[in-house]
C-alpha cells in the first residue's frame, strides 16, 4: 500500500504513517473524548517508531550508533501499544464493561500460539540472537496487553466497535510478519506489512 503514497518525493511510508497521525488528530479533535486523545497520542508515537523503523534519512542508524542501542523503534512501538491499551481501558472504564471477559480469553489464545511458533522458530534457527528474542517477548506481551483491552471492549459492545478488533488483529499480523523474519529468518511475506499495518490503525483509531 505504501508505494502508493511515494508523494512529494517522500518515501509512501514516511507519508502514510503521517497521514494516519493527522487522522488520529482529527478524530480527537471532533470527538474530543479523553479515549481519542490518548489515542492520537499513541498514533503519533507509532509514526516516530515508523520512522526509525524505515531509518528515515539515517536516523535510527545515527542514533544506534550514538548510543549503542539498536531497538530505538520497537521500543516506541510497545510505548504506542501501551497508550492504546490505556485508550481502550477508559473505554471500557465508561462503558461499565469488566476487562476480564470473552475477549479477553480469545486475545489469550492468539498470544499463547503465537509465543510458541515464534519461540519454536527461534530455537530451531541456528543463528539464534536472544536479546531480539527477549525484546520480541517483551513486545508481545506489551502488544498482547492491547489486544485483551481492545478485545474485551469491543467483544462488549459488539455492532460497529468491532471494527477496532479487526484493526488490532490486522496490526497484530503485521508485527506477526516482522517476528516471522526477526526470529524465524522467513522474510516471504514481508510485503504485506504495509497493507496489514496502516489497515490495522485506521481500523483501531475509528473504533476507539
Amino acid at each position: 500500500m505504501s508505494q502508493y503514497f511515494a508523494w512529494f518525493g517522500l518515501p509512501g511510508s514516511f507519508v502514510l504513517t503521517c497521514l494516519i497521525s493527522l487522522l488520529a488528530l482529527v478524530l480527537a479533535l471532533i470527538f474530543r473524548t479523553s479515549d481519542r486523545f490518548v489515542a492520537a497520542g499513541a498514533m503519533f508515537i507509532c509514526s516516530v517508531g515508523d520512522i526509525f523503523m524505515m531509518d528515515w534519512n539515517g536516523v535510527d542508524t545515527k542514533v544506534t550508533e550514538l548510543t549503542g542501542f539498536g531497538f530505538t523503534g520497537p521500543v516506541l512501538f510497545m510505548i504506542g501499544h501501551l497508550m492504546y491499551f490505556w485508550a481502550f481501558m477508559i473505554l471500557l472504564n465508561r462503558c461499565g464493561h469488566r476487562f476480564l471477559g470473552d475477549g479477553t480469553f480469545y486475545g489469550l489464545g492468539i498470544c499463547t500460539m503465537t509465543f510458541v511458533i515464534m519461540t519454536a522458530l527461534f530455537i530451531l534457527r541456528p543463528d539464534r540472537d536472544i536479546p531480539t528474542y527477549i525484546l520480541g517477548m517483551i513486545y508481545l506481551m506489551v502488544i498482547g496487553l492491547t489486544m485483551l483491552a481492545v478485545f474485551s471492549f469491543t467483544f462488549a459492545e459488539g455492532k460497529w466497535r468491532l471494527i477496532s478488533a479487526v484493526g488490532i488483529m490486522s496490526f497484530f499480523l503485521s508485527d506477526f510478519i516482522i517476528g516471522l523474519n526477526w526470529l524465524g529468518g522467513i522474510s516471504e511475506f514481508d510485503k504485506y506489512i504495509w497493507w496489514l499495518y496502516p489497515i490495522g490503525q485506521i481500523l483501531l483509531l475509528i473504533g476507539a
